[in-house]
């Protein structure tokens, strides 16, 4: 799809990035940001800024499932090498491609391991069945079926349904599809529990991202949903700066 008019408030975000490495000027950067960013008129911008500050740059799309993250999260990454480091080793644009890390197993861990054990916020638990009923969305999630072999949308079972609506029941046997800074909060679609009319807990969504048990978030429901929503999966940039350390920076 296109990039859209609400991803394109990242934009400044990239510019002021690319304006903190031109004063900085890191060994390394680094940019992450959804794999549509490609379409937008700033990638380009962020390519060319970069090649002209003094660094050699390439990007590749990354999915966290590849990574041991219980998550379907495509992403798109940009590795940008200093011009004197790349130098010194050899490195082309092209040979930046090597540096992205290799998919890690062909064994997605799925909703239900990553699960597996949790305890449940129940005044959490309840609050999110009960946004749900209150919602126009639980006339649409009654009629998904539960424990679906994959995730499953109104438009899966109805081919006449032409909402374009995101709400989607997570599979058990899978790992979860996307989660969102925005569709997992109150009153909206989102990813729903295999299981439950719901969206998920806060513990069940740190799962599903691969952060700890006791990672611990302040605010309100909404204002961890947007926190874990942004952020990048740790396993999977771990992948990344490991291979960053051992072909770049190590040498």
């Amino acid at each position: 799809r296109d990039y859209t008019q609400e991803e394109s408030i990242t934009e400044n975000l990239v510019l002021d990035y690319i304006s903190l490495a031109q004063v900085k000027q890191p060994k390394i950067c680094i940019i992450e940001n959804v794999r549509q960013f490609k379409s937008a008129p700033v990638f380009e911008q962020t390519l060319k800024e970069l090649r002209s500050s003094g660094y050699k740059v390439n990007y590749k799309v990354l999915n966290s499932a590849d990574y041991r993250v219980p998550q379907i999260r495509l992403r798109l990454f940009i590795v940008a090498i200093r011009k004197d480091i790349s130098s010194k080793l050899g490195i082309s644009e092209n040979d930046i491609l090597n540096i992205f890390p290799k998919k890690e197993t062909d064994i997605q861990v799925t909703v239900k391991e990553a699960l597996k054990g949790l305890s449940i916020n129940q005044e959490e638990r309840d609050l999110l069945l009960s946004s749900m009923r209150k919602s126009s969305n639980y006339e649409i999630l009654k009629f998904i079926p539960k424990n679906p072999p994959k995730k499953t949308r109104m438009s899966d079972l109805n081919k006449d349904w032409t909402s374009d609506f995101s709400l989607d029941r997570a599979s058990w046997d899978r790992p979860s599809p996307t989660l969102t800074s925005l569709g997992q909060q109150l009153g909206r679609g989102g990813i729903c529990h295999p299981q439950e009319d719901r969206v998920f807990t806060i513990n069940e969504l740190c799962r599903l991202m691969g952060l700890p048990d006791d990672y611990s978030f302040s605010g309100t429901f909404n204002e961890k949903v947007l926190a874990i929503g942004n952020m990048v999966p740790p396993f999977m940039i771990s992948a990344l700066s490991k291979n960053i350390y051992q072909k770049v920076i190590k040498p």
